[in-house]
């Protein structure tokens, strides 16, 4: 008789796989007045008024959502200029990007992904049973000549963009966007993440276009980011008729909540909100920028709603803001154990911020 435990089948594998952490909310009797969370990228305007009004009157509780998503699909399809086929929504655009790997991954199979790139790439390629291949950054941006290159081994199935990426900002335009994808096989499924588009220097309706007029590439977006609707978890793929096919047979069926799907349908043409978010992240970032800079801390360049910082001593920085009330994020997963990254607050979060930060020696 065999006495292993079903513990002790699992593959060895998934032990590789590190623990997401998400951003902390600052300790509940830190010094400096209320809380503040700059350490999971959320918009600091909250939702639009368009998803408020919606929600004021939410969607009946004993039935289930449209599985679907008609509603909410038609209109993204609508202001972006996509047929609703070629949309699925999702818990979420982090599921999305597990339905994908699920898609391409296996044992044997390899997925390419940036060094310092979002890290749910990595665990969801392991959970899959597939092989990570991290590609060096250049100036801590996406090396995409040489992701390329990468890509063109038999055995990768799939290749992962975060364009802008999480955690360091950088971003690319749309020419070389379109020339990465030109470079990669056809057999090898290109992964999009356009979770922070929306704060980039060229508008978001760029890429679903190309998302159509290549059948190996899907695109991800998301309504936690700009739309402020982060609680309610719910992103949404561009890509082909069978893509979109494949992705609703390995997905969960009701995966996104009515509450959801009435938000986010009133969301994506609230262009009010979406502007003015826009407009407070560029202040924002520049308010940043230049405070760590006359602090002594290097930065990167980022085209989201956040920017990293280097720290002498990070983790004291982390400490020191934590105990005035103020949470950033320590980003030691990404492989950046001396960078913090700190979300783009109001102005008055901004500044509470930076006036916290210890001067560093120039």
């Amino acid at each position: 008789m065999n006495a292993k435990r079903f513990i002790d089948n699992i593959d060895p594998a998934l032990t590789a796989i590190e623990p997401y952490t998400a951003g902390k909310p600052p300790p509940e009797n830190a010094a400096g007045g209320a809380a503040l969370k700059l350490s999971a990228n959320e918009n600091p305007l909250g939702a639009g008024r368009a998803a408020l009004n919606v929600l004021a009157e939410p969607p009946p509780l004993h039935t289930y959502p449209d599985a679907s998503a008609s509603r909410l699909r038609a209109a993204i399809g609508e202001q972006i200029g996509v047929a609703a086929a070629n949309i699925v929504c999702g818990n979420g655009s982090g599921e999305l990007i597990m339905l994908a790997a699920q898609l391409a991954l296996r044992p044997g199979r390899k997925a390419v992904m940036s060094e310092h790139a979002f890290v749910l790439y990595r665990r969801a390629c392991i959970a899959c049973g597939g092989e990570p291949v991290a590609v060096a950054t250049a100036r801590f941006g996406h090396d995409l000549d040489a992701m390329a290159t990468a890509a063109d081994d038999p055995d990768v199935a799939i290749v992962f963009v975060a364009n802008p990426n999480n955690p360091t900002g950088s971003w690319h335009d749309a020419d070389a966007i379109n020339n990465f994808i030109a470079k990669v096989p056809e057999r090898v499924l290109i992964v999009l993440d356009e979770a922070y588009q929306e704060y980039a220097g060229e508008p978001a309706e760029l890429m679903p276009g190309a998302a159509l007029a290549r059948e190996n590439l899907l695109v991800t977006r998301t309504f936690s980011k700009i739309h402020g609707l982060a609680s309610l978890r719910v992103g949404y793929a561009i890509a082909c008729d069978e893509i979109c096919q494949l992705l609703n047979l390995v997905g969960q069926p009701f995966r996104v909540n009515a509450f959801a799907q009435a938000a986010a349908t009133a969301a994506i043409a609230d262009h009010e909100h979406v502007s003015l978010s826009q407009q407070t992240n560029r202040a924002g970032l520049s308010q940043l920028a230049a405070g760590l800079a006359n602090r002594g801390y290097q930065t990167m360049n980022s085209q989201a709603n956040f920017i990293a910082f280097a720290a002498e001593d990070s983790a004291a920085v982390f400490d020191q803001l934590a105990a005035g009330g103020v949470m950033v994020r320590r980003i030691d997963e990404y492989g950046l154990p001396n960078w913090l990254r700190v979300t783009v607050g109001t102005e008055a979060d901004n500044e509470r911020f930076l006036q916290l930060l210890p001067v560093q020696r120039r």
